[in-house]
């Protein structure tokens, strides 16, 4: 194999493992903020397969980046699932699909190539090869030299040494590793964070808490055994976090991992911890009008009856009337936008509010 021959190394920098970390936290970001619904009016079965196909990419590029930040598993799945939503879009907006490069055929790491060049190895035969920008300019800069002109130093790879795994970057060496701390006690910290939390009761719902000391945007991840991924909007621009949001039910799991993601903010201090599911305030006896912020869990302890959910900020909102075990429910109530939408509640029980911004609800619809 020919590879590295400008010198790179198989090892990453600091500098460059805290890039593809934020690429990675960037690409869950723009999937959690893509407008597209897979049941929304219109979409096709290729509309939902491309949006599978990023978040697999998503998950991939995850467990490859905690598995060995070093290899290419991690930038290749990033930039699949990057092909993937553009693909959404491209669907979208009726445009032809993009065309998708293969990776720098001297390193994966260098992203996606731009242009095709011919190379050939020292006493081997010339090729064509699809090269990065960067890669690109070198070659030429090499080919313009001459025959007569020293070659460029050569960087041989070292022989695999196994080496001690690399610390995570920054944002991400001030959280507690997943499982550490005792059992019941809130977890703390700063920035993006993957932790762990353990459940307040075997075989039993809870309720998982996620607050921050000041103002900031963020998406909450739950990953429960038994389930799927689970993403949450909380938080606002100009206030502070505070979401109760559903652990489900898992067996004899002894908890669940949980990730948070921050949007356009620093080291902001955040508190998560894991509380049992009766903890969980009770809405206010009807009829009443209860106001609330991003994604929520209720409790409802009333009887059935006619109410109201009012959207205040953008993109889609819904309600669910959950099941006993949290882990899913019926939808009552599904919009996009500024929009009040009625619906009748069920009866007593959990019900999860999933929106961007300001939300309240009544207890019947107007007129």
């Amino acid at each position: 194999m020919f590879r590295l021959p400008f010198g790179a190394g198989p090892r990453r920098s600091d500098a460059e493992l805290a890039a593809l970390d934020a690429a990675i936290t960037a690409f869950g970001i723009a999937l959690d903020e893509h407008p597209f619904s897979p049941g929304q009016p219109g979409a096709t079965d290729e509309m939902r397969a491309d949006l599978g196909h990023a978040l697999d990419a998503y998950d991939e590029a995850k467990r490859a980046f905690d598995a060995d930040p070093d290899s290419g598993d991690a930038q290749r799945a990033v930039d699949a699932g990057r092909h993937a939503l553009a693909c959404l879009d491209a669907r979208l907006a009726g445009r032809p699909l993009p065309s998708r490069r293969p990776p720098c055929f001297f390193d994966a790491r260098h992203g996606p190539s731009t242009t095709d060049t011919m190379w050939a190895p020292a006493h081997g035969t010339p090729r064509d090869i699809a090269v990065c920008t960067a890669c690109a300019v070198r070659l030429g800069d090499e080919a313009a030299r001459g025959p007569a002109a020293p070659p460029p130093p050569q960087v041989r790879a070292p022989a695999p040494v196994r080496r001690t795994p690399r610390p995570l970057p920054p944002a991400r060496r001030s959280a507690p590793k997943p499982g550490s701390g005792p059992p019941g006690e809130p977890r703390t910290g700063r920035g993006n964070v993957r932790g762990f939390v353990h459940y307040p009761a075997p075989d039993r719902p809870a309720v998982l808490r996620v607050r921050t000391e000041s103002a900031a945007v963020l998406t909450v991840v739950v990953q429960t055994r038994g389930a799927p991924e689970r993403r949450y909007r909380v938080g606002g621009p100009d206030e502070s976090a505070d979401a109760r949001l559903p652990l489900p039910r898992a067996g004899e799991a002894a908890g669940a991992r949980f990730e948070l993601i921050f949007t356009g903010t620093g080291e902001v201090a955040w508190t998560v911890e894991a509380c049992p599911l009766d903890t969980l305030p009770a809405l206010p006896a009807l009829p009443a009008h209860h106001a609330g912020h991003a994604s929520q869990l209720l409790r409802h302890e009333g009887q059935s009856g006619a109410a109201e959910l009012r959207n205040a900020g953008g993109g889609d909102f819904s309600l669910l009337a959950l099941d006993a075990d949290l882990l899913g429910g019926t939808q009552l109530v599904r919009g996009r936008g500024p929009e009040a939408v009625a619906f009748t509640w069920p009866g007593p029980g959990c019900y999860l509010v999933r929106a961007r911004g300001p939300w309240s609800l009544r207890t019947a619809a107007p007129g």
